[in-house]
């Protein structure tokens, strides 16, 4: 399955994250948590959800997720302050907010909206 939004496509099958010919490097679990926001949006998914489905029967600090998030942001050229992509519900989670189509073999199905308003 492909999403492209905004100038990104985001390709689960390959795990490659690219905007136009370039490829955007993001770790293993930075991509897991891009496509889980995305594949979620715009729901935003509470910090307890992310770090289960993340890191099954593990223990990590909130702060690895944190850190996930910062390193889309900056793959992104995103901003907390005025998100495009990865938007802070403060105290709880992270929601995708952009525009975002899924691109399927029958064609496409777009998001009606972005979600970013919701701040």
């Amino acid at each position: 399955m492909k999403i492209r939004f905004g100038p990104f496509m985001l390709d689960l099958d390959t795990r490659q994250l690219t905007q136009g010919d370039r490829d955007i490097h993001l770790a293993p679990k930075a991509f897991d948590l891009l496509a889980t926001l995305v594949l979620d949006r715009p729901k935003v998914l509470s910090k307890a959800v992310l770090l289960r489905r993340l890191w099954p029967e593990t223990f990590v600090e909130e702060a690895n997720l944190s850190n996930l998030v910062a390193e889309i942001r900056e793959a992104l050229g995103d901003s907390a302050r005025a998100p495009l992509y990865v938007r802070t519900a403060h105290t709880l989670g992270y929601a995708f907010c952009g525009d975002a189509t899924t691109l399927t073999g029958a064609g496409e199905a777009p998001l009606d909206r972005p979600w970013c308003w919701l701040e």
